[in-house]
């Protein structure tokens, strides 16, 4: 458990490339989605942005952030 931390910082560093394109990137609803997302806010999906979501596999089957990861950059770095 130690480990989470370290590796969560390598990772926001090593993919900040990556997280900054796929946000920047995203359709303005989409970009929209993600924000709200990672600050935890309420939002209306509508099922192109789901679906575009869903191919990049940026959500889980219940409409969140697959990756917690993701959520920290956009809070820290967007």
């Amino acid at each position: 458990m130690a480990d989470i931390a370290i590796v969560e910082e390598q990772v926001l560093e090593q993919a900040s490339y990556y997280f900054k394109y796929i946000v920047a990137e995203a359709p303005e609803k989409a970009r929209t989605i993600l924000l709200a997302l990672a600050e935890e806010q309420t939002f209306s999906l509508d099922k192109r942005t789901r679906r575009w979501l869903k191919r990049r596999c940026l959500l889980t089957a219940d409409d969140q952030l697959l990756s917690p990861v993701l959520g920290e950059w956009i809070r820290e770095d967007w």
